[in-house]
């Protein structure tokens, strides 16, 4: 599923409750939760945006978002009717340490 990453905004979040049942060396099993997010991830991948193929000629923007546990960012540029058009997502689960992290550090770390 990694390699939809870029594909699919906030996919971190999406899929924080499936990477941790897949955390350290106990026997995978599917619980209410992870059964959740699957499905969550399943109508995410429906309704994925068609990405833009980025144009170095013009400015990009980018925007960020930090949650308690996840980060999230969206780079975007806009085409020629000044529609801004996503390029790429990104999100990634906060590591332990990194929660300590402050919003502003956060936002700064995305």
């Amino acid at each position: 599923m990694n390699f939809l990453r870029r594909f699919i905004p906030y996919f971190a979040k999406l899929t924080m409750s499936i990477a941790q049942m897949m955390k350290g060396k106990k026997t995978f099993g599917w619980n209410p939760e992870g059964k959740e997010a699957f499905e969550g991830i399943k109508k995410a991948i429906a309704k994925t945006p068609i990405l833009a193929c980025p144009d170095f000629n013009k400015d990009f923007i980018i925007y960020c978002y930090a949650t308690e546990n996840t980060l999230a960012a969206i780079l975007t540029q806009k085409d020629s009717e000044n529609h801004e058009l996503p390029i790429s997502f990104m999100s990634y689960v906060l590591k332990s340490h990194e929660l300590k992290y402050t919003l502003m550090e956060k936002h700064a770390f995305a």
